[in-house]
């Protein structure tokens, strides 16, 4: 994983002989098994996770604002 910002990694791409091809963002959260990955590790309990879920998943449209924060890069190799 790393922290890249477009141009960053347009650079550091076209510097090691690829081309950005398409950039896009992925939701910061998604509601599809929220409640799974809340209780993953047994570490919150099953009432906790579900309250969580809950008040997340309401919380989402406010999420919708704010800026994307998980972008993704497909990147060619040239020639």
């Amino acid at each position: 994983m790393h922290y890249l910002d477009t141009a960053s990694m347009g650079a550091l791409a076209r510097r090691h002989g690829f081309v950005l091809e398409e950039q896009m963002t992925l939701p910061s959260v998604s509601a599809s098994g929220l409640y799974e990955r809340i209780r993953y590790s047994r570490e919150v309990s099953a009432v906790k996770a579900a309250f969580l879920t809950v008040a997340i998943s309401a919380a989402r449209p406010f999420f919708a604002v704010l800026p994307a924060d998980i972008e993704v890069w497909f990147l060619r190799r040239k020639g």
